[in-house]
């Protein structure tokens, strides 16, 4: 594999780093968790799935062609909160969620997951995501999901593999997508998180903008913790970066960040971590 030394990317300690650590646990009998943001899915769909198009997608949906979405980030997202998420019941939210994310079609990055959750590498996933892409990938091997506080459920009759999708999804519902459903989650959804979280971890595509999220996240040091994303989290950017940062640096991780157009990227890392993991076996 290439070593990336550019100012836009890490040199590849990190990734080395972090295919020892999926290795180590592997071979401890211990697992290892994967946590997957809404970076992750957008190569999986032929139109744009950003956080900012969904919610423009759904205004225009909601309010007609002659809506004009505001060009400032914090006013399209409170137009949202207060013309379409917060007057909707659940079903509808769900319904109307569901178009945006019904024709996604797993990418590479996925069918790679996939082998490495097969070959034993992961065995925890959290992922904050609406879709069913990773259901999709994982329908024909043994885990347990759960969807929120919703009950777990056995897919193949189960196994010690675990999925938990943190803010629902388009097919069972018990969405968040609201300030006040994103910046403390219930006790028992954090605290599942947590429970997730404490062993070796990987976070990619994810900003680390949800506070419920952010302050659920283990944060004891016993086992290392990596951030994948295309540009390094700043640190002086303390308004976007700060809890990014803190966790990190609980964790004993602050060198643990993966980033640049190759490494940074969900699909490009999942496909260097089989190529590196799985061929070794």
């Amino acid at each position: 594999m290439e070593v990336y030394k550019t100012t836009n990317s890490n040199h590849t300690a990190a990734f080395f780093r972090l295919t020892d650590s999926m290795k180590r646990a592997k071979q401890n009998g211990r697992p290892f968790c994967l946590f997957l943001g809404a970076g992750c899915s957008l190569s999986s769909s032929i139109h744009p799935i950003t956080t900012e198009q969904v919610i423009k997608d759904c205004l225009i949906r909601c309010m007609g062609p002659q809506y004009n979405p505001p060009s400032v980030w914090e006013h399209l997202y409170k137009d949202f909160v207060n013309h379409v998420w917060e007057c909707y019941a659940s079903q509808d939210r769900r319904e109307i969620l569901y178009e945006c994310f019904k024709d996604l079609k797993p990418s590479i990055g996925y069918i790679k997951l996939k082998e490495l959750v097969a070959q034993g590498y992961i065995k925890r996933i959290i992922t904050t995501n609406f879709d069913m892409l990773i259901d999709d990938v994982l329908s024909d091997i043994p885990h347990i999901t759960q969807v929120s506080n919703l009950p777990k459920r056995a897919i193949k009759g189960g196994s010690d593999i675990a999925l938990f999708k943190v803010h629902g999804d388009i097919e069972n519902g018990e969405l968040r997508f609201s300030p006040r459903e994103l910046t403390t989650l219930p006790s028992d959804i954090s605290k599942t998180v947590s429970e997730f979280s404490r062993c070796s971890c990987l976070v990619c595509g994810y900003r680390g903008q949800d506070a419920g999220i952010m302050y659920s996240l283990d944060t004891s040091s016993e086992y290392s913790a990596f951030w994948a994303t295309p540009k390094r989290p700043l640190e002086s950017d303390l308004y976007e970066n700060s809890q990014v940062h803190d966790w990190m640096n609980a964790r004993k991780s602050s060198s643990n960040f993966i980033y640049g157009d190759i490494l940074g990227t969900f699909d490009e890392l999942m496909t260097q971590l089989c190529c590196t993991l799985i061929g070794d076996d």
